[in-house]
């Protein structure tokens, strides 16, 4: 249950798959057995992306603690319970207290940038509206405050979007450093290459993780190696842990530096997240320079 909901949170939040960066996003789950996997990082990976999960428990071989943390905020409004698979139809004959349970019962509490509680309340949170006003009324004094998300993507029709919500394409079959951090001794880099099934094409073959004395290298044949050497996934090290999600996603993070690295081959997307108490304006490379303020 853990591994599902974690592709679906890396699918939900993906613009490769239609996905729309401001818009609110749910996901349903339906459980009818206790996890093989923990479900705690899955569950708290869809709150930090403000995703509501919608458990639907059925039978009575599920765990209830496991529903609770899969709905997180504001469990006990989330959850619905069934006794058999056959009785899904009837949720929306019964009224409108289902989708009116997805379209309103967004998450009550405030949360941090990490998915934590917040108990007070905090700074102001990103607002669109306003980061336009602000950008179109300090445009002529040629400074422009952004409040960044420490996100950098790349996809197969936009190929490199910034840390500052720049893009621009790669069209050339070379390696490129993405990103660079001297201070934290991080550094990703793309190889790209011919597309093997269109030609003339240019597609993501590799994604390299470099962090000390390591380095993992993600291929496009879903494919791991660390340290040159061929590894068997999920492998998880003093300094790396990489997992796989539905046979098409590779995740790899450094824990201690809230570093989190995605690559979807199939579909020729990554996604770079950074902790932004960690990473400051010392990074380099395509990705950009990364600070909150901008």
């Amino acid at each position: 249950i853990g591994d599902a909901l974690q592709y679906a949170v890396q699918s939900v939040i993906s613009e490769v798959h239609g996905a729309r960066p401001l818009s609110s996003k749910i996901t349903i789950i339906l459980v009818a057995d206790k996890s093989d996997d923990q479900v705690n990082d899955a569950a708290s990976s869809a709150t930090a992306n403000r995703i509501s999960v919608f458990p639907i428990g059925v039978g009575s071989r599920y765990d209830e603690d496991e529903l609770s943390i899969l709905a997180g905020p504001s469990a006990i409004h989330k959850i619905t319970k069934l006794q058999l698979f056959d009785d899904l139809p009837t949720i929306l004959l019964l009224g409108n207290d289902f989708i009116n349970k997805l379209c309103y019962d967004s998450i009550k509490v405030c949360t941090d940038d990490d998915g934590n509680q917040r108990k007070g309340p905090g700074p102001p949170r990103w607002n669109p509206e306003k980061r336009r006003e602000t950008s179109k009324r300090t445009s002529q004094s040629g400074y422009i405050k952004l409040d960044l998300d420490g996100t950098c993507k790349g996809s197969s029709n936009r190929h490199i979007v910034t840390f500052d919500g720049l893009n621009f394409k790669l069209i050339s079959n070379c390696s490129y450093v993405l990103f660079d951090d001297k201070m934290n001794n991080v550094e990703v880099i793309l190889q790209n290459g011919e597309c093997r099934s269109l030609s003339h094409q240019t597609c993501m073959n590799s994604v390299q993780v470099k962090h000390d004395q390591e380095e993992v290298t993600l291929f496009n044949n879903m494919q791991v190696s660390v340290n040159g050497r061929s590894v068997t996934v999920p492998h998880h090290s003093s300094v790396f842990e990489i997992d796989v999600y539905g046979a098409v996603i590779h995740e790899v993070k450094i824990p201690k530096l809230g570093f989190v690295l995605t690559f979807t081959p199939s579909i020729n997307e990554f996604m770079l997240q950074l902790n932004p108490h960690v990473f400051s304006s010392s990074t380099s490379g395509l990705c950009g320079k990364y600070c909150k303020d901008r």
